[in-house]
């Protein structure tokens, strides 16, 4: 019996998506709230209380994020410069574009002063919560790598699977107990520090 081509469709991906695409507009809402409530009050403690749960839906996209590019690309040859066009052609251009209208939307002294703030959201994604596009560009860059890894070390999975959780673990500990005690205020580029431990990879 001749084996079917067609590709795997997970309908449970879509599921978590939802929930996912949820969590966040549930986040960004609660965050809007609590600026409008006295800190010291029982409501404020609560929605915190929420607010910080829902702050799986950022490991959640980048999981579910990884869970496609794996089940698309890793039984098939690896064209890396291939699987680069394809990403960033899709992702690179609407990127660039909504930080130019995003940017465009601020008042500007004159062209010049436009430029210098759409090249500094573009590199840095430090504002309009665009940093999650930026991770995602970085992950496309480093896939073909993971996905040599993988292929490479095929009777470790499980080892590269705990690695894995014991490193993210420790630093999901660094960036909530650490990172925000770490004075960066004379570091040229702390909006990437930031950016490079804020989804906790």
């Amino acid at each position: 019996m001749q084996q079917s081509n067609k590709r795997i469709y997970l309908f449970e991906v879509d599921f978590f998506r939802i929930v996912f695409i949820l969590g966040v507009l549930a986040n960004h809402t609660t965050t809007l709230v609590t600026h409008k409530i006295s800190t010291h009050s029982m409501p404020y403690e609560i929605l915190m209380a929420t607010h910080i749960s829902l702050h799986f839906t950022r490991m959640g996209f980048m999981f579910v994020t990884g869970l496609v590019l794996f089940m698309n690309n890793y039984f098939k040859p690896m064209q890396i410069l291939k699987f680069w066009k394809k990403r960033y052609l899709g992702v690179l251009i609407p990127y660039l574009s909504w930080t130019a209208i995003l940017t465009g939307a601020e008042n500007h002294s004159s062209l010049g002063d436009f430029l210098e703030n759409w090249a500094h959201l573009s590199v840095y994604a430090d504002n309009y919560y665009m940093y999650y596009i930026l991770v995602t560009m970085q992950l496309y860059l480093i896939f073909p790598l993971i996905v040599w890894l993988f292929k490479r070390f095929l009777s470790y999975h499980h080892m590269i699977v705990i690695i894995s959780a014991v490193v993210q673990l420790g630093m999901l500990v660094f960036i909530k107990y650490q990172l925000p005690n770490i004075d960066t205020s004379g570091c040229a580029h702390k909006s990437i520090i930031r950016n490079v431990f804020y989804l906790g990879l």
